[in-house]
């Protein structure tokens, strides 16, 4: 989720007041020039603001994180899902990652054959329109 700072400072804020009982790491400093420096720690920061509500199952389940996120739902469906799926904290990589499934090699009875069906596909010749010459 891509979010300019005053967002994430808002939703701070939200959490913060209305969630008064968690206590959150302290949010990164807004400074006037930002520099390289300065985006390395509010990553960091806001890293470790994610990890805290993550961990709070009454924020990571909350309207305003939804909301953020843009995943905030109306739809009978989704409130009928959250219902039956318990909260659990999953652990482990976020982004699974899946093996690439490997390209298949197309083997033809005769190798001739398909190298020749190959050279025929290249050697179509059309005019800059598109027609056939």
């Amino acid at each position: 989720v891509s979010r300019k700072y005053s967002e994430i400072e808002d939703f701070y804020q939200k959490i913060c007041s209305n969630y008064s009982n968690v206590t959150l790491p302290p949010f990164p400093r807004k400074v006037l020039f930002v520099g390289e420096a300065d985006i390395r720690e509010r990553r960091v920061a806001f890293n470790k603001i994610v990890q805290a509500i993550a961990k709070e199952r009454q924020l990571a389940t909350s309207p305003e994180l939804l909301d953020f996120l843009g995943l905030n739902s109306s739809d009978p469906v989704d409130q009928k899902w959250e219902k039956y799926c318990p909260y659990q904290i999953e652990e482990g990589d976020f982004f699974k990652q899946e093996p690439l499934e490997e390209p298949k090699l197309h083997i033809g009875s005769n190798p001739a054959e398909t190298l020749d069906e190959e050279e025929e596909d290249e050697e179509v010749d059309l005019d800059p329109l598109g027609i056939l010459k």
